[in-house]
């Protein structure tokens, strides 16, 4: 009887369209969002680090690093977060190329969206 149910677990995969959907937006978000959030920590990493190029060899050897995070820590995650998907995906591989590019515009879109917010903002 136990063996009969272990044999029915390559069955779990089966999805309504409902959980078709919601594993398309949920990747879609996840490949989108999260590395325009390590950029966003990025950037604030820098503006603690300090763009001040003034200091010592030190303090311009973090500010270059800091210049490098934000150009490299979006694009590793990205990379990352795309292996990942792939072997945890329930949709086909094929919808991946979609699912990427669809994420990445709507990141782009929130992040201007969320830029031209803050830079109308008043601090007075």
């Amino acid at each position: 009887m136990a063996v009969a149910q272990l044999e029915t677990l390559g069955q779990i995969r089966a999805m309504n369209k409902l959980a078709k959907i919601w594993d398309f937006i949920w990747g879609m978000l996840l490949v989108g969002m999260l590395p325009m959030f390590v950029f966003c920590l990025a950037i604030v990493f820098l503006g603690v680090v300090g763009p001040d190029l003034e200091g010592g060899w030190l303090h311009k050897f973090f500010v270059s690093f800091a210049f490098v995070a934000c150009l490299a820590a979006p694009l590793a995650t990205l990379y990352f977060i795309c292996r990942w998907r792939m072997s945890h995906r329930l949709l086909p591989v094929s919808v991946m190329a979609v699912e990427i590019v669809l994420g990445l515009i709507v990141s782009a879109a929130f992040f201007v969206f969320v830029t031209a917010i803050w830079g109308m903002a008043s601090i007075n």
